[in-house]
């Protein structure tokens, strides 16, 4: 009985050191890209984006879907994707390309505070959320163009409901998330508690140890992997954050565990999503995992023998660099 009111009891603790860590990035950063959205600046950056459509195949106007997701949301991106569809059909394979990159690079101003906040440099981040999504649009409408896939109309299954709009309207939805982030971080940290307690996690982490190891990602960062790559990146994020300021999380591992999860995660919702506005399930759900392990198979390769302070130069934050991790101490 003790051990389990210890148990609560620590994840009680947990969820308030994690929430307080991931408040801190997303409500300011909520409230900015609100004003941003309501001053139709993120128009701006889907005309930027227009041409770029053209190299994965879609129409220069689907660049305005991507801006909205980048810097917002999965859900206003779909929005804005059930108004241009009406006037500018496209294909299942058009609605897949643009689905698996949204799902690569979505939500960018906290998603990359987030790993900068676990010390990863903000332009590293960026740069591989955007550029892999243009590799991914660029090999996916080669093989669809190639074997001539999915070129009917796509099958549509979600369509927006009449929301309020207001700023009132806006902050309610904020707060009802924050409840949820709250509670999902508690059960998620529970589960946890539970599982190490249980001695689960240690038969969980020897099973899955062989798979990501090819990734890079030693054992004390699978439970985070797991989680962000099957629920967000958000949960993950911010327990990988804790992790990081613990120093539990050798620096390769943190930054092959951040590349991973920016690449494919909430493999489950996200995934879900894109498939009820026309993409194909399969390339959303197994294509974008096989393609994330490729990718991050490739980064390990290229960098796993690079020399330790070339390593933490080229993708840490320097005042990142200056703290020691119980991975590195050991070694």
């Amino acid at each position: 009985m003790n051990r389990a009111a210890e148990i609560i009891r620590e994840s009680f603790s947990s969820t308030y050191n994690v929430s307080k860590l991931l408040f801190k990035i997303i409500i300011p950063i909520s409230i900015i890209m609100k004003i941003i959205s309501d001053l139709g600046l993120i128009s701006y950056l889907g005309k930027f984006l227009s041409p770029l459509m053209s190299i994965v195949g879609l129409p220069g106007s689907y660049g305005l879907v991507w801006a909205t997701a980048i810097c917002t949301n999965l859900y206003a991106a779909m929005l804005v994707f059930s108004k241009i569809i009406i006037s500018e059909p496209v294909t299942a394979a058009q609605v897949t390309i643009l689905g698996m990159m949204i799902l690569v690079a979505h939500g960018l101003p906290i998603e990359t505070i987030v790993a900068r906040k676990s010390g990863i440099r903000l332009r590293v981040s960026i740069l591989i959320r955007i550029g892999f999504a243009v590799i991914y649009g660029i090999f996916l409408n080669l093989i669809f163009t190639s074997f001539n896939l999915f070129q009917k109309a796509p099958k549509i299954i979600w369509y927006p409901e009449n929301r309020e709009t207001g700023i009132s309207a806006w902050a309610l939805t904020e707060i009802k998330n924050y409840f949820t982030i709250i509670l999902i971080i508690f059960t998620l940290l529970l589960l946890m508690n539970i599982l190490k307690a249980s001695g689960l996690m240690k038969i969980i982490i020897k099973i899955l140890k062989p798979i990501l190891k090819g990734l890079g990602i030693g054992e004390n960062a699978i439970p985070v992997t797991i989680i962000g790559t099957v629920l967000g990146y958000a949960y993950g994020g911010g327990l990988i954050i804790d992790e990081a300021k613990s120093g539990r999380i050798g620096k390769k591992d943190l930054f092959y565990t951040i590349i991973f999860l920016s690449l494919c995660h909430s493999l489950i919702e996200d995934s879900l999503l894109m498939v009820s506005i026309g993409s194909d399930s399969f390339t959303v759900f197994f294509g974008r995992f096989i393609l994330a392990y490729i990718s991050c198979t490739l980064i390990v390769f290229l960098t796993k023998n690079m020399k330790e302070d070339l390593f933490l130069r080229l993708f840490f934050r320097p005042e990142s660099n200056n703290i020691k991790t119980d991975v590195e101490s050991k070694n």
